[in-house]
């Protein structure tokens, strides 16, 4: 009848919600970073993971479709810590997003991120069995035979004595593939100066082209930050390395690392595990005391 399709078409339909498959993390490592994509766009990311005195901490972010929703250094093992993270990404979803994913489920996917990260971290530094190699491999130089492919070189010497030009005639040979003084094989160099001004690092540089028969104006990928620390410029140099395909990078100078007393050995090491984490191919630069020139 007429009513009864009157009442049929006004009756909402009944919706009955799909359960919810109670995923567990795919991790994907890329680079520094960790994450996890979920399928409604939801996406966890985590970078500069690392064991501190009171649990893991990392730089947490939520993402929906690509886009941060929130963000922060966490203590990962702390759970009023997740928590504020999801709460404050979960205050900035769109409304068609939280009609299908509660706050409860991103605290748990978050939740469940976070409790597998360190050990996701740590796998890719596992113990493997590691098979011998008898075949000859000659050793492969940037420079020869002072900047060894894959490894560090500290030269040292008073203040005053040329380090800093040596080191520029170096990378500018090696950045544009020159072999006029030294045997070569060409690669992209990064240049941080810590020690001088811009100003007075460029004329050096344009001196240094010319005498190498280049253009004066020839550009070198440079960082130049003087006052600060190489502590500080840390996440700026991997950010360039990764964009420019850097395969070396000079220091100038270790004395300016902002890691301490470099008179005590855990300063140093400090110093050179941080270079060699950021490129596998570095120079840096060291002052002897002027007291030991003789």
């Amino acid at each position: 009848t007429a009513e009864f399709l009157k009442e049929l078409i006004g009756k909402e339909p009944e919706y009955t919600p799909k359960p919810r498959i109670d995923n567990q993390p795919t991790y994907c490592n890329e680079d520094d970073a960790i994450s996890w994509q979920l399928d409604n766009g939801i996406g966890f990311v985590a970078s500069d993971i690392r064991q501190e005195r009171t649990g893991v901490h990392a730089k947490v972010e939520i993402h929906s479709d690509g886009k941060a929703l929130s963000w922060g250094i966490c203590n990962t093992d702390r759970h009023e810590d997740r928590t504020r993270l999801a709460n404050s990404a979960y205050s900035r979803m769109s409304e068609t997003l939280t009609e299908a994913y509660s706050k409860e489920e991103l605290r748990s996917d978050l939740d469940k991120f976070c409790l597998g990260l360190w050990d996701n971290h740590l796998s890719y530094y596992m113990p493997e069995l590691m098979q011998g190699d008898d075949t000859e491999s000659p050793l492969h130089f940037f420079l020869k035979d002072y900047v060894l492919e894959g490894g560090g070189t500290i030269p040292f010497a008073p203040p005053g004595r040329g380090k800093s030009l040596i080191a520029l005639f170096w990378g500018v040979s090696i950045d544009a593939g020159i072999s006029t003084f030294w045997q070569v094989s060409q690669a992209k160099v990064l240049f941080v100066n810590l020690e001088r001004s811009g100003q007075s690092l460029k004329r050096r540089l344009g001196a240094v082209n010319r005498l190498l028969g280049l253009d004066p104006k020839r550009p070198l990928l440079t960082l130049n930050a003087r006052g600060k620390s190489l502590h500080d410029v840390l996440p700026i140099c991997k950010k360039a390395i990764k964009t420019n395909g850097v395969k070396l990078v000079i220091l100038d100078s270790i004395s300016r690392a902002g890691y301490g007393d470099l008179t005590e050995n855990r300063p140093v090491n400090t110093i050179i595990d941080a270079l060699s984490g950021l490129c596998k191919s570095w120079i840096a630069l060291a002052h002897t005391p002027r007291a030991n020139e003789d």
